[in-house]
């Protein structure tokens, strides 16, 4: 039975990475239109300059590497993604990715990753690879309600090491031998391996009021700051696939504290 990882590769070109059998790391999801199978709705920060909206074909902008956490609510579904089958997924997560490909993240999912499997309820997991080792670790914790919500939580402890927060107290996993920074992103995504129409749910990340731990956060040398239309450093890029079929849309309810993912 195939399974995939949670994850893209952007910024325009591809990082490449190795494929080993599905008992160990599976196949590297990369990014957006630029590999079969796989579509996003998401923002992250990009270099300064580079800011704004991407589309198919361009697979989104160049990412800053300068932030070490980000935290935020996640507003879960209220309904099951249609998945055609269950070896492809849907997923709604927020994560930190690292310039040697790598990346630690957390959020909801239903369908199979990384040896996981969870049909008709979605799981709550925590994913990190290592983009020097080759290291991948994929953990379901618990189930997701529908139309629920929690805070996750990541954030950079020092000396290599990453701490991955459910519950935004609750510490789940520390992952050691990483960079020290990385690109803060929040992402809906769909894979679909047999050519199904899987469906993105809406997902919402964050919340209206910036000043409270719901709200999307990143952390920089000056701590965590509401992530708004003005950063400290970097800009803010967009990507979505709304000419596709099926389209799956990023929407902005305030920039950029609260955001949504979602299939038409």
């Amino acid at each position: 039975m195939s399974a995939n990882r949670v994850r893209r590769l952007f910024s325009g070109s591809l990082i490449a990475l190795f494929f080993v059998s599905v008992d160990a790391l599976e196949s590297p999801p990369v990014l957006a239109s630029c590999t079969s199978g796989y579509h996003y709705a998401y923002e992250s920060v990009v270099v300064d300059g580079a800011g704004g909206w991407y589309h198919p074909p361009t697979c989104g902008g160049p990412p800053y590497y300068g932030w070490v956490g980000m935290d935020g609510q996640i507003s879960y579904p209220s309904q099951y993604p249609y998945l055609g089958n269950q070896n492809n997924h849907s997923a709604g997560w927020i994560g930190i990715a690292f310039s040697d490909g790598g990346w630690v993240q957390e959020g909801w999912y239903e369908g199979c990753i990384g040896g996981s499997c969870r049909t008709r309820n979605l799981g709550r997991y925590t994913e990190v690879m290592n983009g020097s080792t080759g290291f991948y670790e994929f953990k379901d914790w618990d189930t997701a309600p529908l139309a629920g919500s929690s805070i996750f939580l990541i954030e950079y402890a020092g000396s290599g090491c990453w701490h991955l927060y459910l519950d935004y107290s609750v510490l789940k996993e520390t992952y050691c031998s990483l960079p020290g920074s990385g690109v803060p992103e929040a992402v809906s995504e769909v894979y679909s391996g047999d050519g199904s129409s899987v469906s993105m749910p809406v997902t919402v990340y964050g919340y209206s009021d910036p000043n409270t731990n719901n709200a999307l956060r990143i952390k920089g040398a000056s701590g965590f700051v509401p992530w708004t239309s003005s950063l400290s450093s970097g800009q803010t890029g967009y990507y979505d696939e709304r000419s596709g079929q099926p389209a799956y849309w990023f929407g902005v309810f305030n920039y950029n504290y609260k955001v949504d993912g979602y299939s038409q």
